[in-house]
């Protein structure tokens, strides 16, 4: 995934990408260090926010995981 948001990121100017994590540490670290290695000012990382709502209601599209 984080791949493809890469090359998208490069490609199409006009999106905007926030990754939330939540409260998976691990995951949201190995992301961090891909986007160090593929930076782009149109991704944004972030692990758990009390403000989840506010960044859905900014949102075109939401990707969810099933479950909690």
């Amino acid at each position: 995934l984080l791949t493809s948001l890469a090359k998208q990121s490069r490609e199409v100017r006009h999106v905007q990408w926030t990754i939330i994590f939540g409260r998976a540490e691990k995951a949201l670290k190995k992301a961090t260090a891909f986007v160090r290695k593929h930076p782009s000012e149109h991704v944004r990382l972030l692990g758990f926010t009390q403000d989840i709502d506010s960044y859905f209601a900014a949102s075109d599209v939401v990707v969810t995981k099933p479950g909690g």
